[in-house]
């Protein structure tokens, strides 16, 4: 009996661990896929060899640089053309839905309404998926940051950007809402220590109420 609950344990870590890494260095590889650019990105990581292409500059379809739209929504493009794959720095895989529900659609409009506010969206884009995919390998802040992954791939996948391939990581993030960054995580010391701050900021310190009468 010990020795069956100490393999759940042991198959437990394990699992937590696996998935804080793959979703951790999945948002990693989004995120440098935009900032260097999609063809940059893919020639670098084909090989060991070409990592040291990343250190030779962004690549001209970086999200980061220029001032070209690079989401793939009609009324951000010009009226004579629209965003192909190389435009929007990357090869779209076959998206999960065809197309953006209407009233996704009209969400979206309110929130990009211009092409100059989707482009200083899709740079800040960048950072945030960036800082997700480091919370999550360090296991800090991970309640937060399997949120907000969960957020992001519900966005992708309303936006018809999302394919199957990459589904897998919205359950996967869905499941590390369990607070698994204080499994093995800077969670496990981080989140007591704010505790204990925060309560006391909160609460105030603790005081004694009675007094001897001398």
């Amino acid at each position: 009996m010990g020795n069956f609950t100490w393999r759940g344990r042991h198959d437990s870590l394990v699992g937590t661990v696996s998935s804080l890494l793959y979703v951790g260095g999945f948002w990693l590889v989004e995120a440098g896929a935009k900032l260097w650019g999609h063809d940059t990105w893919k020639h670098a990581t084909s090989s060991f060899r070409n990592v040291p292409v990343l250190f030779q500059g962004l690549g001209e379809d970086s999200w980061l640089v220029g001032n070209t739209v690079r989401m793939p929504f009609d009324w951000l493009q010009e009226p004579t053309t629209g965003a192909t794959a190389a435009e929007t720095g990357g090869e779209w895989a076959t998206p999960i839905l065809s197309k953006m529900p209407f009233w996704f659609e009209w969400i979206m409009k309110i929130m990009l309404p211009t092409p100059e506010v989707a482009i200083f969206m899709q740079k800040f884009v960048i950072f945030v998926e960036m800082a997700i995919g480091l919370a999550l390998i360090a296991g800090l802040f991970t309640w937060l940051a399997s949120l907000a992954s969960a957020g992001f791939l519900v966005m992708f996948t309303l936006t018809a950007m999302l394919g199957w391939d990459k589904f897998w990581a919205l359950p996967a993030s869905i499941a590390l809402l369990n607070g698994s960054g204080r499994t093995l995580g800077l969670d496990y010391w981080v989140i007591p220590f704010l505790q204990v701050k925060l309560g006391k900021w909160w609460y105030g310190e603790e005081q004694a109420i009675y007094r001897d009468k001398g």
